[in-house]
């Protein structure tokens, strides 16, 4: 709808316009970035970096290392660092191929990456003002919106992860650019399209999804017809080839990763009584050593509190207003809640008995990005018609009879906290907090009852007080929110000063058990000491940040038969620790189990690449149980399938040596010189793009030691390369550059033709 979005009354035919505002979208983008400036400071001027949880172990190495790649020229299509090699571009959420990322690619690391995340928080709330704006006509609704979308709880936990947080903050930006497709077509079309491309390249397909949801779900309440079905269709099509060059590697990859059966999709679920966290933040909260309170259960999420007063407001409109969209909304926030309870909800489980697919979606508490979205907006519904002085004694009374049920579910629910306490509870802690949010919906209601005086400048005074008490309330919903550190921090070589490290392509280093669950289940209070400690243990992925080889990765899609065999040994009890499967693997140092930064050196480590080994041909489950066993010999002896059996020509251990090796990321040879016909054995992870080429001549890639490579050589010497070609990437980015010039000219032309004068 336009600026001129009308109401009807319950009782009445009658419609009002929603008066016109003094809160432009140029003012509030300028009030959004000052209090951004106000609330990051430190970040914004380079003195603090965001650390905590995955920022520091997942986010950050990622970025550093597609940085590194962007400088050097390379596309990062395999990462070599991790997993004994792993893909990289195709885990989608390391947003490779994602426009914005130039921002971290061009200017300084750990900055840039802040800035990155604050510009993600700024475009939410943008993104959110401009929709609430066009869907109520009032742009005081639509700035209460923005920030209590911007500011709201899942908003700034997700600054743990840059990749979610940049689809969360497109969310409300598609489903304005797509609505406006559909119903009017020409240029607004191929503008939702690539707004949706935008969004689909952010790194966050879950999220993704549920913005298209949300968009069949609005299409189909919005009268339907077969043109702008054409055009709902066409937007998709568009979507799809823009981003095809990401795409089909990710489908590759999920599909070889088997995702949906490594995990248990129930994990992390938000507990039955999560709701009451909409009302009270910190309920059943405990607070770890860093001072960042989290929920009991599930520890995903620190937050998805939305602002009480948006939350009221919301409440109101499902009241006030009759318009297909605030049912939708409102639909879509149950639905969320519903399917976050994950295994506490039949409803949960009936979804995936249905689609057994769905289990991708790890971790149900991501469902709670529904009502973090829906609610805004319907807040924006509510606020907008009270304003527009529609609402007389009847909806006055509707709005006194639910500020005063959340406030007796708020006094409920400390009082169950007091009497009910948790071993963590920090009661003390929830009390203020129960109180403080009592205290700023009063404020909030105050300044609606403000808001429909007659006087300009006491309604104005009205809507200030509205918005103060949305922003300071979704900013104070929790403590800590997102603790910072020392750019110092991120300084390269922590782990130089601990060990001698090796080439990737001659030693890996590996974080054993102990030492794992120790940094998984503690934090240390000093966050500059705690995220030192980690990067000086290789936690998740910070030997990214040292050019680290290790065995093991934090990625969402793992090639199921490398983990495999890491798991094996990362389960190893020391007294059985298979040391020639920990050869085989480059292992040349391992965390020491009393001491987490403590390395103890193997001087039994094989390099990468290997020669001569005698073929033993094996089914896949027997295979596995001899690569733990203490017997196995890596250098005599290499584990093949049987199928190799008849192709091969190699049938004991042979003379052959390897004069020289090269390593790059995608790319393996060597120069090898042998006696008689030999097997070469590469210690990566075998999958599928590789491509083997002996003096230039294509040969065969045998999967090697259950997960790994082997190639067989002639006698003599010869010049052995490995090169991972990855073909779902080419054609998806030939598929996406054509999509993308047909792109480009039909903009041209639409432009011309909006240019082009009526004749009179």
């Amino acid at each position: 709808m336009t600026a001129e979005q009308t109401f009807d009354r319950v009782d009445e035919a009658a419609t009002v316009r929603v008066p016109s505002d003094w809160l432009t979208p140029g003012r509030f983008a300028l009030a959004l970035a000052l209090l951004l400036c106000a609330v990051f400071p430190e970040v914004l001027l380079g003195t603090q970096a965001f650390t905590f949880r995955d920022f520091g172990v997942f986010g950050y190495p990622n970025a550093s290392y597609h940085r590194e790649c962007f400088w050097r020229g390379e596309i990062p299509l395999w990462n070599p660092l991790n997993n004994c090699g792993i893909p990289f571009l195709a885990q989608w959420n390391t947003q490779t191929l994602y426009p914005l990322s130039l921002v971290y690619l061009l200017l300084p690391l750990p900055w840039s990456l802040n800035l990155f995340c604050l510009l993600h928080i700024f475009l939410a709330g943008m993104g959110m003002f401009f929709l609430a704006s066009r869907w109520t006509g009032c742009q005081v609704a639509a700035a209460a919106a923005g920030l209590a979308f911007a500011f709201g709880g899942l908003t700034l936990t997700t600054l743990i992860w840059p990749n979610i947080l940049s689809v969360l903050a497109w969310m409300p930006w598609v489903i304005a650019a797509v609505e406006q497709g559909w119903k009017c077509g020409g240029a607004k079309l191929w503008t939702g399209a690539l707004v949706a491309a935008m969004q689909m390249l952010a790194g966050m397909p879950e999220y993704a999804l549920f913005t298209w949801m949300l968009l069949v779900a609005l299409w189909a309440a919005d009268k339907p017809t077969l043109k702008t079905l054409g055009r709902f269709a066409g937007m998709v099509s568009l979507v799809t080839g823009l981003i095809a060059a990401q795409l089909l590697p990710f489908l590759e990859l999920l599909v070889a990763s088997r995702r949906n059966v490594m995990f248990d999709p129930t994990l992390w679920s938000m507990p039955l009584w999560g709701w009451a966290n909409f009302l009270v933040p910190l309920f059943h909260c405990y607070r770890n050593p860093q001072g960042v309170y989290f929920p009991e259960l599930q520890t995903l999420v620190t937050s998805y509190y939305v602002a009480l007063p948006a939350l009221v407001t919301g409440a109101c409109a499902l009241v006030w207003v009759r318009d297909r969209r605030v049912w939708l909304l409102a639909a879509a926030s149950g639905l969320g809640v519903a399917l976050a309870f994950g295994k506490g909800s039949y409803f949960y489980g009936w979804l995936l008995e249905l689609c057994p697919a769905l289990a991708f979606m790890r971790y149900p508490i991501k469902f709670v990005a529904l009502p973090a979205f829906a609610l805004p907006l319907l807040a924006a519904f509510g606020i907008a018609h009270w304003r527009s002085r529609l609402a007389g004694s009847k909806r006055s009374r509707a709005l006194w009879i639910i500020l005063g049920a959340v406030a007796a579910l708020v006094a409920g629910i400390l009082l169950y906290a007091h009497s009910h306490p948790r071993p963590y509870d920090d009661w003390p802690a929830t009390f203020r907090n129960g109180l403080w949010r009592l205290a700023f919906l009063a404020i909030a209601v105050t300044a609606l009852v403000a808001s429909q005086q007659e006087n300009r400048q006491q309604r104005a005074l009205g809507a200030v007080m509205l918005l103060a008490a949305i922003v300071l309330d979704s900013l104070t919903q929790v403590p800590r929110h997102n603790p910072t550190v020392s750019p110092e921090a991120y300084t390269r070589g922590v782990i130089a000063t601990r060990i001698s490290v090796p080439k990737p392509d001659e030693g890996r280093a590996m974080l054993g058990r102990a030492t794992h669950d120790m940094l998984y289940s503690t934090a240390l209070p000093d966050m500059f000491d705690d995220l030192v400690g980690r990067r000086a243990s290789l936690f998740g992925n910070c030997n990214l940040m040292e050019n680290i080889a290790t065995p093991d990765g934090f990625y969402a899609m793992y090639l199921p038969a490398q983990r495999e065999v890491w798991t094996e040994l990362y389960v190893a009890p020391p007294e059985r620790f298979p040391d020639g499967l920990a050869d085989f693997l480059m292992l040349r140092y391992l965390t020491a189990p009393t001491n987490a930064i403590q390395w103890r050196q193997r001087l039994t480590a094989m390099p990468l690449i290997t020669a001569g080994q005698a073929p033993q041909h094996l089914n896949k489950e027997t295979m596995l149980s001899r690569l733990v066993e203490r017997s196995f010999e890596p250098r005599k002896v290499v584990y093949l399938p049987h199928e190799a059996k008849q192709a091969l020509t190699v049938a004991s251990q042979t003379d052959a040596r390897i004069l020289s090796t090269r390593f790059e990321a995608g790319k393996v040879g060597c120069i090898i010189e042998a006696n008689e016909p030999s097997l070469v054995v590469i210690s990566q992870a075998n999958y599928r793009p590789w491509r083997a080429f002996v003096d230039g001549t294509r040969t065969q890639i045998w999967t090697a030691n259950y997960a790994f490579q082997a190639v067989q050589v002639p006698a003599g010497r010869h010049t052995l390369k490995l090169v991972y070609v990855d073909r779902a990437f080419q054609v998806g980015a030939v598929i996406s550059t054509l999509t993308g010039g047909m792109f480009l000219v039909a903009w041209f032309h639409s432009g011309r033709a909006r240019r082009k004068p009526e004749l009179p």
